[in-house]
């Protein structure tokens, strides 16, 4: 099976910069109780560059979000995702946009082959594809801002004319012992 890493893409400049503290960072990265999830979480956004910010499907950094279009096409896909709703708010003029902070199953599916640097931290990664299972969509336990996304969700999402998204190409195990 093919599987690819959704990224944002970086060279659209004028993508909305998140305001939030450390605390509020780590509060959304962190696995939601059942009750965290029927509260909204509010955050402000600020332009970085142009007048109009290019509001992208999929924001990475500092925390993993998704837009509407993007939830309502994962969850066919994956029934056990977990979604909290976040509203984004220009703080310049006040227009709001609903995005979701996404926690899809979290699998240990670094394999051995994977290179770690110095501080153990990973390197190149390497996915352990029998680990996987049914999973189209998950992120790598220890590697939480790697969203990965199986051949066929990577397809619909690209069919549906996303924003500001790219695929990388991971590789596994078996592509690894073929090269």
């Amino acid at each position: 099976m093919i599987y690819f890493a959704m990224r944002q893409d970086k060279r659209i400049l004028d993508s909305p910069e998140l305001i939030l503290t450390g605390q509020e960072v780590e509060e959304l990265q962190q696995f939601p109780t059942p009750e965290s999830l029927v509260v909204s979480k509010i955050i402000y956004v600020k332009r970085k560059l142009m007048k109009k910010i290019d509001y992208l499907d999929l924001i990475e950094t500092p925390v993993l979000l998704i837009s509407e279009k993007l939830k309502s096409l994962m969850m066919k896909y994956q029934k056990n995702i977990w979604m909290r709703t976040v509203v984004l708010i220009d703080e310049q003029t006040g227009y709001q946009r609903i995005y979701y902070a996404i926690y899809p199953p979290r699998i240990p599916c670094t394999s051995k082959q994977s290179v770690f640097n110095y501080h153990q931290q990973v390197k190149a990664f390497i996915l352990a594809e029998d680990k996987v299972g049914y999973n189209r969509i998950f992120v790598p336990k220890g590697l939480e801002r790697h969203l990965i996304v199986r051949l066929d969700v990577a397809e619909s999402i690209l069919r549906r004319k996303s924003n500001g998204i790219i695929f990388e190409e991971i590789k596994n195990e078996i592509g690894a012992d073929e090269e």
